[in-house]
């Protein structure tokens, strides 16, 4: 079985959309926000799928969902997998979504910066999301670290998935592993963000964390 962290703007959903395809059916990663509450209510219906994907909080996924669907599945072997992206091309994408898109689910705050669309102009609303992104990446290394007996952790770079699912095909023959890569283009017609060296600069624990996960690949 494989359990998918689905760490987002992180290929997440090309990743699911091949993947349902070899081992259906398609499950939702994010249920607009209710996975955790209906995973807790039918966690079977997860766990014993042969790939199940959760866009839930790090802590969620390596505390509840990863010791829940080992005990569900009797202790078989799993693999825990993640894909990651570096931190600054992450924070950009996530900041184009949110200034871009769904503009009326936002909150009057984050609907005025991002009309503003400038560092210089809110510096406290843009950090308070630098901090977010720092923790979501420490959160992350945690989650790669952890130790589950029967479970292997494997973390895959966004830039080397094309490699995954080229291996992938080698062993199944699955066409979906074939389809070509989709690249979504980035909507910026509201705001086309520019990232500003106070923000390069207070990223430098997420860029510490991509560094680890990369050395560690190496390995």
């Amino acid at each position: 079985r494989i359990y998918y962290y689905h760490f987002g703007k992180s290929g997440g959903s090309g990743l699911e959309n091949r993947m349902f395809k070899v081992f259906p059916p398609y499950q939702d990663s994010f249920m607009r926000g209710k996975l955790l509450k209906q995973f807790q209510e039918e966690p079977r219906r997860f766990c014993l799928a042969k790939f199940s994907s959760f866009q839930v909080p790090s802590p969620d996924f390596a505390d509840t969902i990863i010791p829940t669907c080992m005990k569900e599945s009797g202790g078989s072997r799993a693999i825990i997998l993640v894909s990651f992206r570096e931190p600054i091309q992450r924070s950009l994408s996530f900041i184009h979504q949110m200034c871009n898109k769904y503009q009326r689910h936002r909150s009057k705050e984050t609907r005025q910066a991002c009309s503003r669309c400038s560092y210089e102009h809110d510096p406290a609303f843009w950090n308070t999301h630098i901090q977010r992104f720092n923790q979501d990446y420490v959160d992350l290394q945690a989650m790669v670290n952890i130790k589950t007996t029967n479970a292997s952790v494997l973390s895959v770079d966004m830039v080397d998935l094309s490699v995954l699912y080229e291996k992938l095909f080698v062993a199944t023959k699955h066409q979906a592993f074939r389809q070509p890569e989709t690249t979504n283009a980035e909507a910026t017609q509201r705001c086309n963000f520019g990232f500003k060296s106070e923000m390069f600069r207070g990223l430098a624990t997420s860029s510490e964390v991509y560094r680890n996960l990369t050395l560690a690949r190496c390995a």
